[in-house]
């Protein structure tokens, strides 16, 4: 149960008082887990681990009531490593709120909301609709979806627009003109994000579609000086919750010129863009394409022993238009979950995962040109056990 603090700000003077009255919420979660996983080709690793289920953060919620259907609201959220108390998110260190710090205005006609959050596409944050897809969220090793999806992870200098509800059914634009860096050149040299999105509940049913592009003028350039194409992606996901208390999760995503995720190196010519991007370690020269793929996801949650046993598999499809000859390649993910609570604020969880690729990520081809890189027959081929407890407030 969320902690609740009624926080009254008092203006003295002289004896007269003025109270404005704020609902605060402290919310957060401690966690951690046992990691066993195996690659391909390499020794079985044992670690603690943090974030394999939901990960750990602690932050403050406000809300307050403005009248005649004006409300504002904040969030400003930090991750942190529970086997260290390092603050962690998003590759980014130095920010104090890097999960979310937004501020937002509700009124009778939608919401506007301002600040550093999760994209459409990131499960993460105010905004986000990626959720719909699956019970695990981007935890759980292999079986998260961005082992299957290509996501954005977090933006800063982005503007949300949230239509009012219609009978279940909202519209929302995500607008950002600096994802993790601000061009002193000026607007046009800014990397900039665009995320529409609608998002469908009622009854038993919640579903989604959305579409994402990424803008690259700042951080990357071909050989050539130009742009890359811009990163695009459609995802479409839904679930339903059978008067049993199975619910079944699936989702669908196209993406092309994607440079993203999968820990992969291929579109880059040796260097992951996400955390070249959030690092500052200025431009990088790209080929004008990335991936392209077809990805799918399928899960079930079923009620078993008073918790919940989740099976799930993943499977994606497509080719590196970065690479001569545009190679092909595939991933197949599958594992099952079980989570039981210990109360209303703690469960412990445990689940089983494997991840087998084909065609370029069965290949004995170097991700990168590090040292120490792995071939993606080792990365995209593997196994892990974990097993954790959470305590959420």
């Amino acid at each position: 149960m969320k902690t609740k603090l009624i926080v009254s700000a008092l203006m003295l003077a002289l004896g007269s008082a003025s109270v404005y009255a704020a609902e605060i919420t402290l919310f957060g979660t401690a966690e951690t887990s046992i990691n066993i996983q195996k690659f391909k080709g390499e020794k079985t690793t044992s670690k603690l681990a943090t974030g394999d289920y939901y990960a750990a953060r602690i932050g403050i919620r406000g809300r307050e009531d403005l009248g005649n259907g004006y409300k504002v609201r904040f969030t400003l959220e930090n991750g942190y490593d529970s086997s260290t108390g390092e603050t962690i998110a998003s590759f980014d260190k130095h920010s104090i709120f890097s999960r979310e710090a937004s501020i937002g205005l509700i009124t009778p006609y939608g919401e506007i909301g301002f600040g550093r959050f999760g994209s459409l596409s990131s499960g993460l944050g105010t905004y986000a609709l990626q959720y719909f897809a699956s019970p695990y969220g981007n935890g759980f090793n292999e079986l998260g979806f961005g082992n299957i999806f290509q996501f954005v992870p977090r933006t800063n200098n982005t503007i949300a627009l949230v239509t009012p509800n219609f009978d279940g059914l909202d519209f929302r634009v995500l607008y950002s003109n600096g994802i993790l860096d601000e061009s002193t050149e000026g607007y046009g040299k800014n990397t900039k994000y665009l995320g529409i999105g609608a998002k469908y509940v009622k009854g038993n049913f919640g579903g989604t579609i959305f579409y994402e592009r990424v803008m690259w003028p700042n951080m990357l350039e071909t050989e050539d000086g130009s742009s890359p194409n811009d990163h695009q992606s459609l995802t479409m996901a839904a679930n339903y919750k059978f008067g049993n208390g199975v619910k079944l999760y699936g989702g669908y995503q196209y993406y092309t010129d994607a440079r993203m995720n999968y820990g992969m190196t291929t579109s880059t010519g040796g260097f992951p863009v996400w955390p070249q991007l959030t690092t500052g370690l200025g431009k990088k020269t790209v080929s004008q394409h990335g991936m392209e793929a077809h990805a799918f996801m399928t899960s079930l949650a079923i009620p078993l022993w008073g918790g919940r046993i989740m099976p799930g598999i993943g499977y994606v499809t497509g080719k590196d238009k970065a690479k001569e000859g545009s190679p092909k390649y595939n991933r197949l993910v599958g594992g099952v979950a079980y989570e039981y609570p210990l109360s209303k604020s703690t469960l412990i969880w445990m689940s089983s995962q494997f991840s087998k690729g084909g065609d370029l990520f069965d290949s004995k081809e170097k991700m990168s040109n590090r040292p120490n890189s792995r071939t993606y027959e080792q990365q995209f081929n593997s196994r892990s056990f974990i097993a954790g407890l959470v305590y959420r407030f």
